[in-house]
């Protein structure tokens, strides 16, 4: 009775041990999506010009990536000197078989240009 106690016990400790390994390496495979976002987003940040637009690329690691520049908050913003312009940088990779995607957005102030 208690070698067939043990032997549930050690499985089930077996199955948390591989299902913990698996988050881990999940983990790090999203670090490193997000990662290459950021990168994707300070480059784009340091530019000068923030037209709107919409465009995709593939990153140095050949990750998919999508970028969007686009106005915000118009209405708040119509009778400052500066503008809020929102940017979202998506990258996407396969791992696993599996689609992945990592998204970040930001706002950021710029003046007018008049």
């Amino acid at each position: 009775m208690a070698l067939s106690v043990l032997a549930v016990a050690v499985t089930v400790i077996m199955q948390l041990f591989s299902i913990n390994l698996r988050s881990i390496f999940l983990s790090e495979v999203y670090v490193k999506g997000t990662m290459e976002a950021e990168s994707k987003m300070r480059e784009i940040e340091e530019g000068q010009d923030f037209p709107e637009s919409t465009w995709k690329g593939t990153t140095e690691n050949g990750h998919r990536f999508e970028v969007s520049v686009s106005d915000a908050l118009t209405d708040r913003t119509e009778n400052l000197q500066v503008k809020l312009v929102e940017i979202s940088v998506t990258v996407y990779w396969t791992e696993g078989g599996k689609e992945r995607a990592s998204t970040l957005k930001t706002l950021k102030m710029v003046e007018k240009k008049v």
